[in-house]
């Protein structure tokens, strides 16, 4: 019986009984684990032992005895040096030399074929993945109306290649980890050397090296690992599944973290600001993507404070409602048994249930699920009088709004409750004073040590030009300032500079 210390300890036997043995009891008969003898020949009429292990679904067999298995059995070694011999008949470039048993089994874990030759102490690992991956297709949470269609898949290496297509230079650089003490979870940092601080690649690298958990299975783990601060509701490290918004990322200097096994990028630094902007607002003139961005602020602004400013108006402050709508608004809670502040919190709640389920049902029936599920509580709530049609448009208008910022999405549900506590207990001063917390909160925030409300806090207002609005990219010749970066400028040259001079 081996421990699994002698095994972390235990060196490639030059005995290849020895290794099989120790192979049979690591893995513990498991029906997936393939471990069989093979035998080659070798000079003076005689054969030579080898032992293979792979496991069933990870390794592609037609690969496997195409270009492993048919030359060692048409070969003949001479015998001089065993292990470079094999490694020049096998028909398959990335080979790899391992004497550390616990290498060679976790390089089995990730679909490799390990080679065990009688009498050497070293290991062939030969590369030869051929587990199933999903096709290269549009994220289903960043849909792309004009620009690439292109998403980020769970195989690591799938998306790197989709950075390295959209970035031909030799700066970009890769620097892959290992996290999981079990899991051996595969990492890589991504950013171009020429362009980004290498002060953040190294807080990036400082904030992994410090991880010490038993599994990574997704990017959010890693996400919550590394942020600045765990006590907020706003997220300081940004994820995407395109990668062209990655590419760009990476371009401006910032770090891109891929997870191996989860669609979503992460990178850092990420401002509050970006949740503004989309990937898209590149594509489309200045004039347009400079209105949606007004847009998406107004949207964030009624999604959060609407139902608050309905409750502190109607209990507290009836002269900031028009005095048509005054009667009115009376008329329709004097049908409520509920206080205006219940039946928001009613219908909010309401709202995000029908919500939650149109997310996790399937998608034939989730969204009919979300739009008939909305209008019949809302109707049935309003004729048996629970609650009152006000209550409803607020409410609605609140949801519907915050639809137009899904990055933070979250973090609006959790605003809006806030201040719709703060609005029935303490009016408009309550909703100031929470507007006036958060925003002081978000002041004090950074992500990786860049502050987190950059460019308006501290003021840049060179990066002014690609926040609220967009100029266009005759004005907007550098890089974000909010950024450390070693190369400011980005464009260097237009038509039409020269007639300007």
């Amino acid at each position: 019986m081996f421990s699994k210390r002698t095994i972390r300890e235990q060196q490639v036997s030059v005995r290849i009984e020895e290794n099989e043995r120790l192979l049979r009891e690591t893995f513990k008969r498991d029906p997936q684990v393939i471990i069989q003898p093979l035998q080659v020949h070798a000079s003076g009429n005689t054969t030579k032992k080898l032992l293979w292990i792979g496991i069933e679904g990870l390794i592609d067999k037609d690969e496997l005895y195409l270009n492993v298995f048919t030359p060692l059995n048409t070969s003949v070694f001479p015998g001089r040096n065993f292990i470079q011999e094999i490694e020049n008949a096998v028909g398959v470039k990335q080979i790899e030399i391992e004497r550390q048993m616990q290498k060679c089994l976790e390089h089995a874990t990730y679909g490799n074929v390990i080679l065990f030759v009688d009498g050497e102490r070293e290991a062939l690992v030969i590369h030869m993945q051929g587990f199933a991956e999903r096709a290269i297709e549009e994220s289903a949470w960043e849909p792309s109306v004009r620009g690439s269609h292109e998403g980020f898949v769970e195989s690591i290496t799938t998306n790197l290649m989709l950075i390295r297509k959209r970035i031909h230079s030799t700066d970009v650089r890769v620097e892959p980890l290992f996290l999981g003490d079990i899991t051996k979870t595969q990492l890589s940092i991504v950013y171009l050397e020429s362009i980004a601080d290498l002060r953040l690649v190294q807080r990036m690298k400082e904030r992994l090296s410090k991880i010490n958990i038993d599994s990574i299975l997704c990017s959010g783990e890693v996400e919550q690992a590394i942020e600045d601060n765990h006590r907020t509701l706003f997220a300081t490290i940004g994820n995407t599944e395109r990668p062209d918004k990655i590419a760009d990322i990476v371009l401006e200097g910032r770090v891109a973290l891929l997870v191996d096994g989860d669609p979503t990028a992460l990178y850092a630094p990420y401002f509050f600001i970006d949740a503004f902007k989309s990937q898209e607002d590149y594509s489309s003139r200045p004039y347009y993507v400079s209105f949606i961005r007004l847009l998406r602020f107004f949207s964030f602004v009624i999604a959060v404070l609407a139902p608050a400013y309905y409750i502190f108006a109607l209990n507290f402050h009836k002269e900031m409602i028009p005095t048509a709508l005054v009667s009115n608004f009376q008329r329709a809670n004097e049908r409520s048994p509920f206080p205006t502040i219940i039946e928001v919190l009613i219908m909010l709640g309401m709202f995000e249930v029908v919500r939650e389920a149109g997310i996790r049902l399937p998608k034939s029936v989730g969204s009919a699920v979300s739009i008939v599920g909305a209008l019949i509580l809302g109707q049935v709530s309003v004729d048996a009088g629970i609650v009152s049609a006000p209550t409803i448009i607020a409410v609605a208008v609140s949801i519907i709004a915050g639809f137009v910022l899904t990055p933070v999405a979250d973090v609006v549900s959790l605003l809006r409750l806030i201040n719709i506590l703060a609005a029935g207990l303490f009016g408009a001063f309550g909703v100031l004073m929470v507007m006036m917390t958060t925003v002081l909160h978000m002041v004090s925030l950074t992500s990786l040590g860049e502050p987190y409300l950059a460019p308006f806090a501290p003021l840049h207002f060179e990066d002014w030009k690609d926040s609220v609005v967009r100029v266009g990219i005759q004005k907007n010749r550098n890089r974000p300032h909010s950024v450390p970066q070693r190369r400011t400028v980005k464009i260097r040259h237009l038509p039409g500079d020269d007639e300007q001079g």
